[in-house]
């Protein structure tokens, strides 16, 4: 990034923390996946999500994960929490869990971590923009309306916006 000529590159640890102004924090958190960019750099960067708090809540980005432990650790050290962006794709529709090797989530573990966040707003993320796993290019989409209803959940609680769309959370 330095080498591109963008200035104030932070390299953080999950847990580890910057200051970008008086008023905002960004800290690094976990996720449940892997790193890699080619074949011979397996696990050799950390991965996680973002916790971006400032005087508005916490907004918290939770990268590319799957299910897990570390959504209770995210509600219990930044609750509450204002805005959640969770992935809902890709995965497996015929699997009870939808999982997908663990470091993915469907719209029903998206569910479930919106509510162990105890997130006010979720937004879906990582779907319909690559087709990067067996579901068909609706089905997260409409697997996250199902999830909601089972879940009784209003749909404007979690929403999914289609790529690009512009939206004011209310």
């Amino acid at each position: 990034m330095e080498q591109a000529g963008i200035a104030d590159v932070y390299e953080l640890d999950w847990g580890e923390s910057v200051s970008l102004s008086g008023t905002v924090t960004v800290t690094m958190v976990p996720a449940q996946h892997f790193s890699s960019r080619g074949l011979w750099d397996r696990n050799k960067a950390l991965w996680g999500g973002f916790v971006i708090s400032g005087p508005s809540g916490n907004v918290y980005f939770a990268g590319d994960t799957g299910y897990g432990p570390h959504f209770a650790e995210i509600a219990r050290r930044f609750s509450p929490i204002t805005v959640a962006i969770l992935p809902i794709a890709p995965f497996r529709p015929n699997r009870p869990d939808q999982s997908r090797s663990g470091v993915h989530m469907g719209p029903v573990a998206a569910v479930m971590a919106h509510k162990v966040l105890g997130a006010k707003l979720s937004i879906a993320a990582h779907f319909q923009v690559f087709q990067l796993g067996p579901e068909g290019f609706d089905d997260a989409v409409n697997g996250l309306a199902q999830a909601l209803k089972e879940g009784n959940l209003a749909p404007g609680v979690f929403i999914a916006p289609v790529p690009g769309q512009v939206f004011e959370p209310s």
